[in-house]
């Protein structure tokens, strides 16, 4: 396993650690979730996804080929912003055709279902509490180890400048999401409509670690290497630092990981770097995709 011993925020990878990390824990999450039109499930199925990818190149889990789950993640995020499986009308479709993939329970039932959906989905109504974070990023990632820069554009077309940044409870400053939906404006290529003003404010953001994002992201936007070669270690050395941090998922600095595949996309290499930095970075090369 070749990062037993690494230590981000104080927390090291260890022979405990990766015994909660196999392929049957990873059927059995997904066998839990798959299929369901429940928009905590289709969230919960993306996550699951995304481990694939993750464990392979952190060395949990030794998979041969994840390309099937990238292909599936990226469907299933396109699905999740553009499709209709959260409606009313198709969650009582399945009700009648596959009553199983509803999961439903004492507490989950098919009413809760629907009025979960609607909260979390319906963006038409002005209290929906819409999700669209993780599932984004999640997107971009799936999509840009596969190449496929036009359903990322597409993904990315689903938020715009007036997209409400999500409620965390003060765990992640607001300016953090607007910088997604930056990402989001400059991939999809559909609208810059609000992207100044949403950029002033996120260079001007207190958390000094999101503005050394911003830089790094802003060199590989603008294929600038000597830029992009000084900003984008001092990212990854904040990161592995931090305790807690958003770009932080098995592991891996997913907010670093989508900066690289964005800088890779306009033509950068990624720097020179030791293999400490290196390490939480997922690439097409560490997943054997190139």
């Amino acid at each position: 396993m070749k990062n037993v011993g690494v230590t981000y925020g104080g927390r090291s990878i260890d022979q405990e650690l990766l015994s909660l990390k196999t392929p049957e824990r990873l059927l059995k999450w997904r066998g839990n979730v798959e299929g369901s039109p429940d928009a905590n499930h289709y969230s919960s199925y993306i996550g699951v996804l995304l481990k694939y990818p993750c464990w392979k190149h952190m060395g949990f889990v030794d998979f041969s080929d994840v390309s099937p789950e990238l292909v599936t993640g990226l469907s299933v995020v396109e699905d999740y912003f553009h499709g209709d499986w959260w409606t009313e009308e198709d969650v009582r479709r399945v009700e009648r055709e596959s009553p199983d993939r509803l999961r439903l329970g004492q507490w989950n039932t098919i009413e809760a279902t629907i009025r979960v959906n609607a909260q979390r989905m319906d963006r038409s109504k002005p209290d929906c509490r819409f999700h669209w974070h993780d599932e984004l990023r999640a997107g971009i990632i799936f999509g840009a180890m596969l190449e496929k820069w036009d359903k990322v554009a597409h993904i990315c077309s689903a938020v715009d400048a007036y997209t409400s940044p999500e409620y965390s409870a003060g765990t992640v400053v607001e300016e953090y999401y607007k910088w997604y939906l930056c990402i989001a404006g400059r991939l999809s290529n559909e609208w810059t409509d609000g992207m100044d003003q949403l950029m002033s404010g996120v260079r001007k953001c207190r958390q000094k670690r999101l503005r050394e994002c911003v830089t790094a992201w802003e060199a590989a936007v603008a294929a600038d290497q000597a830029a992009f070669n000084k900003t984008f270690p001092i990212t990854i050395k904040s990161y592995v630092k931090k305790v807690d941090d958003p770009s932080k998922f098995e592991w891996v600095a997913l907010d670093e990981t989508v900066i690289g595949l964005i800088a890779n996309k306009n033509g950068l290499s990624l720097p020179e770097m030791s293999e400490e930095l290196k390490a939480p970075v997922m690439t097409r090369e560490s997943l054997g995709l190139t």
